[in-house]
């Protein structure tokens, strides 16, 4: 009974704007859940065969369920977990150790994500984005998720200060950051790991005026870029003028994407200075 439930789509057009239809639809193994009102937590029974858990626009959802212990025994074959547009949602409990992906994004009360049995996850994909109010994220486990190839923390201006504090996963290759508690500006030396060739940051209010390529030259208003990159990406760099002189520092870079910098005056020079093989976009 419970998956022939769980398997029927229902479909409300409630014309919202920006929502999707109201559906719970699960098929081999995945389970998708959107915008179901009501809904303040999971009944955890019904997740055993759950391998990849997808929960959208649930705005009565507090918590996954009734309690960490619960969803430690009912959450114990979930590979995938994306969360999104939940705006109640308080926190997340101990996630289960078969855990390879965790998304979450835009969910505007989430205050913590537990740190217990984070460090032992098999952790491949790590994306957290737009929760206003994060205030507690395991980031101390991070040098211990060996399996992490591809983190993005971004806009969680509320996280605690101390991070970043130089704990990356060891084999890290793509990492995309910015706009958190602590200026950009003030993170000094991070020692990211030599694996990492795809590093995007996000500028907004990171009082960054300059890059940097070696840690002597490194000022209260510099952001000290690792030399790995293949590709670089800049976004929301206000007040970020020149990039010419630190590029020549960086000798893996083959990619550069600008997005709203709008006082680089470089761009021009850099391109005739660097060998043709580094391409540029800059978009507005």
């Amino acid at each position: 009974m419970v998956k022939e439930l769980l398997q029927k789509e229902r479909v409300n057009f409630r014309g919202k704007e920006g929502r999707k239809t109201d559906k719970i639809v699960f098929i081999n193994s995945k389970l998708d859940i959107e915008n179901i009102e009501g809904l303040a937590q999971l009944n955890g029974e019904l997740l055993g065969a759950v391998e990849d858990l997808s929960i959208s626009w649930c705005d009565e959802l507090r918590y996954l369920c009734e309690s960490e212990a619960e969803a430690c025994k009912f959450l114990v074959s979930l590979r995938k977990l994306e969360i999104s547009l939940c705006k109640k949602l308080v926190s997340l409990p101990e996630l289960p150790s078969s855990l390879e992906t965790l998304s979450v994004y835009r969910c505007d009360n989430l205050e913590s994500i537990s740190d217990k049995g984070f460090g032992i996850l098999p952790l491949e994909y790590l994306y957290n984005s737009n929760c206003k109010n994060l205030k507690l994220f395991p980031h101390e486990h991070l040098e211990s998720l060996k399996s992490l190839g591809d983190l993005l923390i971004h806009n969680y201006p509320s996280i605690a200060y101390s991070f970043p504090c130089g704990l990356w996963p060891p084999n890290l290759r793509s990492l995309g950051i910015g706009c958190l508690n602590k200026p950009m500006s003030k993170w000094g030396i991070q020692n990211y790991p030599t694996s990492l060739v795809h590093l995007t940051l996000f500028g907004k209010s990171s009082g960054v005026v300059s890059f940097v390529a070696k840690a002597k030259d490194v000022t209260s208003t510099s952001f000290l870029l690792p030399p790995s990159p293949i590709a670089l990406s800049f976004f929301d760099f206000l007040e970020v003028e020149l990039v010419s002189e630190v590029l020549q520092s960086l000798p893996c870079l083959k990619k550069l994407d600008i997005w709203s910098c709008p006082k680089l005056k470089d761009l021009r020079e850099t391109n005739t200075t660097r060998s043709s093989s580094l391409r540029i976009e800059v978009h507005q």
